[in-house]
């Protein structure tokens, strides 16, 4: 199989940075995140194409996005979810939550929710998602938009969210602006 460069990839008439986004997904992965974005750009009605990192000459830089195999930040990390921002959230095997290699709080949460549904549990594909940090009187609650890809639950810290997080979480969405 001839693998095509950036240019035949878009010659379809797709420019880099032009009418339509190339998402170029590691042929392994392709099962896992191909449908959940095809969904999830469906729905922004961005124009797109999703062709398999194989057929690139170099997908790094043939593509506007590459989603290769999945390499942890930290040894022993495990990956939780990806969101439609394609920001990757994993967990450390201490507890702590990364997001894009960067630590987003020193301990585990001690509890997840779905804001925009006002639900607090378990975190769910489609829908925002919420963690509530807490470390003796310092509370963090962190928002992000909707779940892409679910693999895993976070792992909790014992602990108790204080009344009303999931309150500050769903004032931290910003409500889309385009008409229903």
């Amino acid at each position: 199989m001839t693998k095509m460069t950036g240019k035949e990839a878009r010659a379809k008439p797709f420019t880099l940075g032009g009418p339509a986004l190339i998402f170029a997904i590691a042929d392994e992965d392709l099962a896992a995140f191909g449908p959940a974005l095809r969904t999830a750009l469906e729905a922004e009605g961005t124009p797109f194409e999703i062709v398999p990192a194989s057929s690139l000459a170099n997908p790094h830089t043939d593509s506007d996005y590459y989603l290769g195999k999945y390499r942890p930040s930290e040894p022993g990390c495990i990956r939780l979810f990806m969101t439609g921002a394609l920001e990757l959230y994993e967990q450390a095997p201490d507890g702590r939550i990364i997001r894009g290699g960067k630590q987003v709080w020193p301990e585990a949460p001690v509890a997840t929710g779905r804001p925009t549904a006002y639900a607090e549990g378990p975190l769910a594909p489609g829908e925002d998602a919420a963690l509530c940090f807490r470390t003796g009187p310092r509370l963090r609650v962190s928002v992000t938009g909707p779940v892409l890809t679910l693999w895993h639950q976070p792992v909790l810290l014992e602990g108790t969210a204080p009344d009303g997080w999931l309150d500050i979480a769903r004032k931290a969405i910003v409500p889309d602006p385009r008409p229903a």
